[in-house]
């Protein structure tokens, strides 16, 4: 998925950079290369909707294909608004304006390359960001984007009927990170039940992060 051997060297620390106030140059690169390897997995799939698969359901209740789309385009579109100082109402109004004008693949690459363009920017890792959640840094921010772009290229693999497995490393990244606070996450009410309580140590990694995430695999 990494586009050549620096990025895969760089992907290496995906882990250990976890949400590092004080994230290196070097770091926020290997952050950014995880974000791009999401977006990959995500358009790989996305480029395998037929025309009579956008109102097909997904995972995430109420939201068909399109729908699921319109998400991330939201996401993206949000994060240029965040990183350029925006308030948590723009944003907001961003993330769930869940239309397509035009092409959604088309749409989709337009949203991302910018969101890409945006985190390229010079001091994007210190930005301040009015996120929703709370106030946070570019270093942190582009992790909740590495984290729901993951999750959503599994839902729609999932509303697809294909290949559902998604980047190793990548999965066990976001686990690095999920796993220490994924009982907050349950009570934060975003990611349905939480985790199920029925897996153990000894289950996929992909399965117990999707399981925290409020997908049951």
């Amino acid at each position: 998925m990494l586009a050549n051997s620096a990025r895969t060297n760089s992907a290496v620390r995906w882990s250990a950079n976890r949400y590092s106030p004080n994230m290196s140059t070097a770091d926020f690169d290997a952050a950014r290369d995880a974000l791009s390897t999401a977006r990959a997995e995500f358009e790989s799939r996305l480029m395998r909707v037929a025309a009579n698969q956008w109102d097909l359901p997904t995972p995430c209740e109420g939201w068909t294909v399109r729908d699921l789309t319109a998400h991330l385009i939201g996401g993206a579109n949000m994060t240029r608004l965040l990183l350029d100082g925006a308030e948590r109402d723009e944003a907001l109004s961003a993330l769930f304006a869940l239309t397509i004008d035009g092409d959604p693949v088309a749409t989709f690459q337009a949203a991302t390359d910018a969101q890409t363009a945006a985190f390229a920017e010079p001091g994007a890792a210190d930005a301040l960001c009015h996120h929703p959640l709370r106030d946070m840094p570019g270093s942190e921010f582009i992790w909740l984007r590495v984290r729901d772009t993951t999750a959503h290229a599994w839902d729609l693999a999932r509303a697809l009927g294909v290949d559902e497995t998604l980047n190793a490393e990548l999965v066990a990244s976001i686990w690095a990170q999920v796993e220490p606070i994924a009982a907050m996450l349950a009570q934060s009410g975003m990611f349905g039940g939480g985790m199920s309580g029925d897996l153990d140590d000894s289950a996929p990694i992909q399965q117990r992060l999707l399981d925290a995430l409020g997908r049951r695999p």
